[in-house]
């Protein structure tokens, strides 16, 4: 009979340790189970109690703290106003296996105008951020480090606003000497007052659609090997809107580039479908154009 309630304790124990959705409050307690009666206090104390590919999910308006994110997670702030506050620090760190996915959904991360990077990538398979609204950080939005390895990332419906801080940079994908592959989307956001909105380095395939990229220094940078289509979408206010680097590539199809100081400044290639609005950009490179027949 001992040997028996020894393994029913060890079952419970495994079942109640960690659940497949946890729940964080404003008034819980980290202490607590994570459950939607007995609710953490923060994030990080949510996801200690949660599953591989489990959810995290808000109870109602509140700051969950930054947090460090190292297996497949969903992060759901979906009906409340879920926060990050990230004073001097990084909001999300990503330190994952390549197979694993995260997704942070409906919130807020918050940088003051002293945090570092409002979602930091380091590792991981997939990343998707949906409806959220990343601000005032000092060195990037979301900065996709990996050095190594493959993944995807899709911004959907999100907004990056800066403080014109002189280094900033909304979305920085890869870092210079990386070996990693990293393809990105990025439908229907918005990224607005950096030093630069969107800079893509080496192997990355990034598309950008039905977005918004205005008043920065610089709109979007390709660097190295970096291939960048913009569709749909409107680049306009900025100090120079497109810039190509080495070898990288840069489309336009179905796009505004508007009452920009420099339109393009391309050492390779800088195409146009032939189907945009391009006017009021007193200086820019010659653009390539590719009629659709």
């Amino acid at each position: 009979m001992k040997k028996y309630t020894a393994i029913l304790l060890l079952f419970s124990f495994n079942t109640f340790g960690q659940a497949s959705r946890t729940w964080v409050s404003g008034v819980g307690d980290d202490a607590n189970p994570c459950s939607r009666t007995a609710p953490c206090k923060t994030f990080a104390g949510a996801i200690s109690k949660t599953t591989a590919a489990g959810e995290v999910s808000v109870l109602d308006p509140g700051g969950y703290g930054a947090v460090t994110i190292t297996k497949s997670i969903t992060i759901s702030g979906d009906g409340t106003s879920a926060g990050i506050l990230a004073s001097n620090v990084n909001g999300v760190i990503i330190n994952a296996a390549a197979t694993d996915k995260v997704v942070l959904r409906n919130i807020s991360i918050e940088g003051l105008k002293t945090g570092l990077n409002g979602i930091r990538f380091l590792a991981g398979g997939e990343l998707v951020v949906e409806n959220c609204t990343i601000n005032n950080f000092t060195q990037s939005g979301i900065a996709a480090e990996m050095t190594t390895g493959n993944a995807k990332i899709l911004v959907s419906n999100t907004s990056i606003l800066g403080f014109s801080n002189p280094s900033s940079i909304g979305l920085k994908l890869l870092p210079n000497s990386s070996t990693a592959n990293l393809r990105v989307s990025v439908v229907g956001s918005r990224i607005q007052s950096v030093d630069t909105a969107i800079v893509a380095h080496e192997n990355t395939n990034l598309s950008v659609m039905n977005s918004v990229v205005s008043s920065n220094l610089t709109g979007i940078k390709g660097n190295g090997s970096a291939k960048v289509l913009l569709q749909n979408s409107q680049i306009f206010n900025n100090g120079t809107a497109l810039m190509s680097i080495g070898s990288s590539e840069i489309s336009l199809s179905g796009s505004a580039m508007t009452n920009n100081t420099v339109g393009a400044s391309a050492d390779n290639l800088i195409l146009s479908f032939g189907n945009n609005t391009i006017r009021n950009n007193p200086t820019s490179a010659p653009l390539g154009v590719v009629r659709l027949d």
